[in-house]
């Protein structure tokens, strides 16, 4: 069954802040959310790796989310995102 997905609002900013930023890269960024949506919607156990407390962290480079899943309510919670390849 699909997952609905929720983004936290400081998620949500992070995002559009990294789509803005990016230029021409912006294309490529925009397939990688949507490679990361379909995993979150259909297998988020398989897709990311667990974390502490209920915590999962999942990679499609160049990008990486952390998120919650709560099964009761077939939800995923996006807390953050962030690029891989910066620092």
């Amino acid at each position: 069954m699909k997952y609905r997905i929720l983004w936290l609002p400081d998620a949500e900013e992070n995002l559009a802040k990294i789509l803005d930023d990016e230029g021409r890269l912006k294309f490529l960024l925009g397939d990688t959310v949507r490679m990361i949506s379909q995993k979150l919607m259909w297998k988020p156990h398989a897709f990311g790796e667990s974390r502490e407390a209920g915590y999962f962290v999942g990679f499609v480079q160049p990008l990486a989310i952390s998120y919650q899943i709560h099964d009761d309510v077939r939800t995923v919670v996006v807390i953050g995102i962030w690029r891989t390849d910066r620092r």
